[in-house]
């Protein structure tokens, strides 16, 4: 954020500043998002818990850039003219992957808390599993609105990918993992 503001005082965006804005905002939210889905990774390599408090902060600042995103769409290209969202939509399918992006991410803010942890016991974590929908649909949305230059796109969703496949094994092969070494012990 303290970036963004520099370059807009220091005049470094460029002649086009709202684009600036609005490619800036989208780039952190894609950027948390990566971090917060990479803090379980680090914290199983190195055991380190704090990777857990970090991916609440960073899943935080994915969210809150999200919503600065969208507030900016919302001012500088819309106007704030709902009748005009519509025909945005029409014209350009990936806002509505960006909209429900930032509406999987609106529940997981507002739950994060130790409060709502405790209050939903289980439920609480099977709801925090919707960031992994939230990024699909982010790398959809990058993807989508790229015209020339794929590189962005698809070393974000690379990234994405990665930590996806990261977990997916994880949960997959360490359950084959542990059952082998039972049956081996037996």
């Amino acid at each position: 954020m303290t970036l963004l503001a520099t370059d807009l005082i220091f005049g470094r965006s460029g002649p086009d500043v709202v684009s600036y804005i609005m490619h800036e905002t989208g780039d952190a939210t894609f950027l948390m998002l990566i971090l917060a889905l990479s803090m379980s990774p680090l914290r199983h390599a190195s055991g380190l818990k704090v990777f857990l408090q970090l991916r609440r902060q960073m899943g935080l600042f994915a969210f809150f850039y999200a919503s600065l995103h969208a507030a900016s769409y919302l001012y500088f290209y819309i106007d704030i003219g709902w009748i005009y969202l519509k025909l945005e939509i029409l014209k350009r399918p990936y806002i509505i992957l960006g909209f429900l992006c930032w509406l999987l991410l609106l529940p997981l803010a507002v739950t994060s808390t130790h409060y709502h942890q405790k209050m939903f016991g289980a439920y609480w974590s099977a709801l925090h599993k919707l960031i992994y929908l939230a990024s699909i649909f982010a790398c959809l949305h990058v993807y989508l609105q790229v015209r020339s230059d794929f590189t962005k796109a698809i070393v974000f969703s690379a990234a994405v990918l990665f930590l996806l496949a990261w977990r997916i094994h994880r949960r997959f092969f360490s359950i084959d993992l542990r059952l082998q070494r039972s049956k081996n012990l037996t």
